[in-house]
């Protein structure tokens, strides 16, 4: 399932590089960015849009022609390979929401989060006390 967006995710990828290497800022300079933590993390916020701004998320992604189940079910999949691969190189990874102080986000989007992207939300005042998880993980060669 994970390879199913690999595509789209690799698109995403050199069209977000091209676009940030022709920045003027950028010229002559290394750019270092993750495409796959950006991916992730748009694909989080899919999880609580609709309409207009959902299909602008998903095209912006490369997934219009995924359904969100797809979409949320392949990177469920990507992160459970990550988790459980036997090679000895290791990955530390976290998924999570800034949230604002006084903001309930709808039960089923936080465990939507939970459930697909292993993720959590927090305040900024729980972030900035440490309380955001790590995941280790092992990268596949």
């Amino acid at each position: 399932m994970g390879s199913l967006l690999s595509p789209h995710n690799a698109d995403f990828a050199f069209s977000l590089y091209k676009k940030l290497s022709t920045h003027p800022e950028a010229k002559g300079k290394n750019i270092f960015f993750s495409p796959l933590s950006i991916s992730m993390a748009l694909s989080m916020l899919a999880l609580g849009a609709k309409g207009n701004t959902h299909s602008q998320i998903f095209s912006t992604l490369g997934y219009s022609t995924l359904t969100p189940d797809q979409v949320n079910e392949g990177y469920e999949h990507l992160l459970h390979m990550l988790d459980h691969s036997q090679d000895e190189m290791l990955l530390e990874a976290g998924s999570a929401l800034a949230v604002q102080e006084g903001f309930k986000p709808v039960d089923k989007f936080l465990k939507d989060v939970q459930h697909f992207y292993e993720g959590e939300a927090f305040t900024r005042l729980q972030i900035s006390l440490g309380s955001v998880k790590r995941r280790n993980c092992r990268l596949p060669r």
